[in-house]
């Protein structure tokens, strides 16, 4: 037994060693040198306030703003995952029959404003999805709809090396944008 039990004993404090303070200390500090901004949260500051981050989503509800995806973990990072309903699940349906609302039963409301993301915190929403609600912002800001969609346009993302995913909009920074050029 002494013949198998040192030598695993020894390995498992030299992988211990190796895999869990060794390698994550390279990682940690390979990702600080050569991304600082991202290995820092990607936090986003208003005089020297943080106001959220980059890469994590946060609710807003003000009708002068864009709103984000639903979040399945309320856009706390700490309980980040979706929510794998089915389609016949009813948290699911009434998960959509409370967003369908809030659109005010709008009949074409595109599906990332529907469900959340498989992170629950996904900072984006589509360019479909900030284009539909452009005629709500319109409204309430006494805006052209034309001034706010060269506004989506302008700060649309493309697709990740022009093939990934699809063209999508940072919420946060979209309303941050808004905020300071009509001082909503």
């Amino acid at each position: 037994m002494k013949k198998h039990f040192y030598p695993a004993l020894i390995l498992m404090i030299l992988f211990t060693v190796l895999l869990g303070i060794i390698y994550p200390w390279c990682t940690t500090f390979v990702a600080q040198k050569l991304f600082p901004f991202q290995a820092g949260g990607s936090l986003v500051y208003e005089e020297n306030i943080i106001v959220g981050s980059e890469l994590i989503g946060q609710e807003f509800t003000i009708n002068t703003y864009f709103w984000s995806r639903p979040s399945a973990s309320n856009y706390n990072p700490l309980y980040s995952g979706g929510t794998n309903y089915s389609p016949i699940n009813v948290k699911l349906q009434d998960q959509i029959a409370k967003q369908t609302k809030r659109f005010n039963s709008h009949p074409n409301i595109p599906e990332d404003l529907l469900l959340s993301s498989g992170s629950g915190l996904d900072p984006h929403i589509l360019l479909n999805s900030a284009i539909f609600q452009i005629p709500r912002l319109s409204s309430y800001l006494h805006l052209d709809e034309k001034i706010l969609s060269n506004l989506v346009y302008e700060l649309a993302e493309k697709k990740s090396l022009g093939i990934l995913g699809q063209d999508r909009v940072n919420v946060l920074k979209l309303n941050r944008v808004i905020k300071k050029r009509f001082n909503h």
